[in-house]
């Protein structure tokens, strides 16, 4: 259960830092 969690967090980090990596804010 917490690896689900972490993995959760992490997908999350990873989608907001390819969101900022194409500049689109």
């Amino acid at each position: 259960m917490l690896y689900s969690y972490f993995i959760f967090i992490m997908s999350f980090i990873f989608s907001i830092s390819s969101f900022q990596s194409q500049n689109y804010l």
